[in-house]
């Protein structure tokens, strides 16, 4: 296994608050043993030293592939639901990933009538680009089967996909079961066929349904992939430049948290921030921390005055730099979200379970969130803010 410097650093995901003694939310899940999910994969089918990767990836909802160049058909994450997915990242510079690749043939011509499926990413750094067409040559002489494409180079504020799953090496596999969880990462190539055997024994469960009806989002059945793919993510790492407000008390450990994105010069945006301050009494009630995250762009005397307004001393925390779009945030850029200003409730792991919300719909999603630790089916009576649910009852 070729490795590489690691993406990500931290095995937490923690957003830091506070200004002089900082009050910490923290993203970790439930783990098995020594933080590591209860897979049911021996520890002698992985890699050497993707404890990581277990431990941050296992049991979270897959992210969109973002950003890869696919040859053929574009695939997708969300319309493979019902089918195990196997994603290996590979490159052409990196001489295990031929072998890899031989495994990757075999094991779909297996599988493939059994409702799996094979993804390749190419490494999309600038030294894969460089052997990407050599790449798609070892491919047609490998005889590869399957959906082929070069990972995005992460550019206009989106992450690569390698960079969403935290790769820092090649071969690197994901396996993703029927409702869309990673269930494996940094497995052996010589291990996956044996993995998909046993998720393939699984009983296959109900449908996936989402956890809350479409009407509690800002835009409905429209509302953007990109946010929907959201949920199910933890929460990256994020470490804000600066606070605006007093942020004492305002955000209490392990505890629910409600994260409006904020544009100061947006009144649909300040609006939104209005309609969660009205909020306050359910949030203080329920132990929910509101926070809202400007842009590293945005006028401090504009935050100071929002911060200030009404009797609730908001906190709001601006957003590091992103080198590839210097006008979306770095925490923005890294979930992909651009120039949306979208409200996203946070579980108690750190796992982000509603994104997009609208603002009048978050109270009674706090309520379902700090009352269900796991995600579930959310009914048409709980929603009281949102309007008729347009769900149908299975």
């Amino acid at each position: 296994m070729y490795r590489l410097a690691p993406v990500r650093s931290n095995s937490r995901h923690v957003l830091l608050c506070g200004l002089v003694a900082a009050a910490v939310l923290v993203g970790a899940r439930p783990a098995a043993g020594q933080g590591v999910p209860a897979s049911g994969f021996p520890a002698s089918w992985y890699f050497e030293g993707s404890l990581s990767h277990r431990r941050n990836l296992e049991d979270t909802r897959a992210p969109e592939l973002a950003g890869v160049e696919w040859e053929g058909a574009a695939q997708s994450l969300r319309a493979l639901r019902g089918k195990i997915v196997v994603i290996d990242f590979w490159a052409a510079w990196c001489p295990p990933c031929r072998a890899a690749l031989l495994h990757d043939v075999d094991m779909y011509r297996r599988f493939r009538d059994r409702g799996v499926v094979v993804l390749g990413v190419h490494d999309g750094s600038q030294a894969g680009r460089d052997v990407w067409q050599m790449g798609k040559a070892l491919a047609a002489e490998l005889g590869v089967n399957f959906p082929i494409g070069l990972e995005g180079d992460g550019s206009a504020g989106r992450p690569s996909a390698g960079a969403q799953y935290n790769r820092a090496s090649f071969p690197f596999y994901v396996i993703v079961d029927r409702a869309g969880v990673i269930r494996a990462a940094g497995l052996t190539p010589a291990r996956v066929a044996d993995a998909v055997e046993m998720l393939l024994a699984e009983q296959i469960g109900d449908p996936v349904v989402a956890e809350f009806p479409s009407n509690v989002y800002a835009g409905g059945d429209a509302r953007p992939t990109t946010l929907q793919t959201l949920e199910g993510r933890t929460l990256p790492d994020f470490t804000p430049t600066d606070w605006v407000g007093d942020t004492r008390g305002a955000v209490a450990a392990d505890g629910v948290y409600v994260i409006q994105f904020l544009t100061p010069g947006s009144a649909i945006s300040v609006n939104a921030m209005r309609r969660l301050v009205e909020q306050r009494a359910v949030f203080e009630e329920l132990g929910v921390s509101y926070v809202a995250i400007a842009g590293p762009g945005a006028d401090r005397s504009i935050l100071t005055e929002l911060a200030r307004s009404g009797t609730w001393s908001i906190p709001i925390a601006v957003d590091a730099p992103n080198n590839g779009t210097p006008a979306v945030g770095r925490m923005a850029g890294s979930l992909g979200i651009g120039a949306i200003d979208p409200i996203i409730v946070v579980d108690r792991r750190g796992v982000i379970r509603a994104a997009g919300l609208k603002p009048d719909a978050v109270a009674d999603v706090v309520r379902h969130v700090s009352k269900h630790e796991e995600p579930t089916l959310m009914s048409a009576t709980s929603a009281r803010a949102t309007g008729p649910d347009r769900r149908t009852t299975p």
